[in-house]
């Protein structure tokens, strides 16, 4: 569902001489599991973890998609999840929220209340989309953020 618009970045990226990040490990996928249990009292959709397992974190024409956990040497711009979360989590209306990815207008993320994933305007908080899976979140924060040469 999403696949196509990350294959565009990916062709994009390439076009430049740059890739992806390198996908996240299992023991990395498994670590941010135990944390997300343990830290945000949550589960992380296996679609999520799939998308890791082909590209921890993305930063990619405006629009973050959180990675495992944020770089050891910080030499990556891209927010681990848990990390994330939690800064969110400061606003008691975040508490039941999961925010995947991030841009200046939108939050992608999955309200436990309303147990929808979501598309929120950053300034409101009103819902702009509702999808009941994360592949459909994920395929309207990589189209709104497409590769300019592709639209």
């Amino acid at each position: 569902m999403y696949e196509p618009y990350l294959d565009e970045v990916v062709r994009w990226r390439g076009s430049r001489g740059q890739a992806l990040p390198p996908p996240a490990t299992a023991a990395q996928i498994e670590d941010l599991r135990a944390r997300v249990t343990a830290r945000l009292n949550a589960a992380l959709p296996a679609a999520y973890e799939e998308f890791l397992g082909r590209a921890n974190g993305l930063l990619s024409h405006g629009l973050i998609v959180y990675a495992c956990s944020p770089a050891a040497d910080g030499a990556s711009p891209v927010p681990g999840f848990v990390e994330a979360n939690l800064a969110f989590r400061r606003d008691d209306y975040f508490f039941s929220i999961l925010v995947f990815a991030e841009s200046a207008e939108s939050l992608y993320v999955y309200d436990g209340d309303e147990r929808r994933f979501q598309v929120i305007d950053r300034r409101t908080c009103g819902v702009q989309r509702s999808f009941a899976a994360w592949q459909g979140v994920l395929k309207a924060a990589l189209s709104a953020h497409r590769p300019a040469a592709t639209l």
